[in-house]
């Protein structure tokens, strides 16, 4: 798992509660090992620990053929 972010997000869904209020919590997004993109409800204590601790990934595009990539361009690592 590439965790990217551990933030926190807000539903502003009116037919579940009032209308004046928001309801907020908190999600990890990451990628997995195949490289497919997902987001996860998570607590507001791992979340914090998330943020200090765990090293994030950053999602880099080849200049050259326009792929998306974690470590290193798999198109372009035998050219």
């Amino acid at each position: 798992m590439y965790a990217i972010k551990a933030c926190k997000t807000y539903s502003h869904y009116s037919k579940k509660r009032n209308n004046n209020t928001k309801k907020s919590g908190y999600k990890l997004y990451f990628y997995d090992e195949a490289g497919n993109f997902h987001s996860k409800r998570i607590s507001k204590i791992k979340a914090y620990w998330i943020n200090l601790f765990v090293k994030k990934h950053k999602v880099k595009k080849c200049k050259s053929c326009g792929q998306k990539y974690l470590n290193s361009c798999p198109n372009c690592v035998y050219i």
